[in-house]
């Protein structure tokens, strides 16, 4: 989990910036951000929102919404593979967080 939050710990790259995420993160991060915002469904279309205003690069070039909407999904299929999420039976615009990380995420060691 410490990876995806603090990327440059990790990473050792020095364009990211020391304690967020930026542009310059790698995508599963930034898609991680709204992960651990949302309760225990997540929107798809704010999620890729949320992805869209932090992917957005400080230089003013603009990436086509299909390759913005392509690194979202490959950032998706990453955290589902992780057993981050999962797809919600009932609305096709909603995922799920996996029940044992939300538990995880509560108990925290001491």
């Amino acid at each position: 989990l410490r990876a995806l939050d603090h990327p440059r710990e990790f990473l050792r790259c020095p364009c990211c910036p020391q304690r967020s995420i930026a542009a310059s993160s790698p995508d599963i991060s930034i898609a991680f951000v709204y992960y651990r915002q949302a309760r225990t469904h997540l929107n798809l279309e704010n999620w890729f929102q949320s992805f869209q205003s932090i992917s957005r690069q400080p230089t003013g070039t603009q990436e086509p919404a299909s390759v913005l909407r392509a690194r979202f999904s490959f950032a998706l299929d990453e955290l589902k593979l992780l057993g981050f999420i999962k797809d919600d039976p009932k609305k096709p615009d909603v995922v799920q967080k996996a029940v044992p990380l939300i538990r995880m995420l509560r108990t925290r060691p001491k």
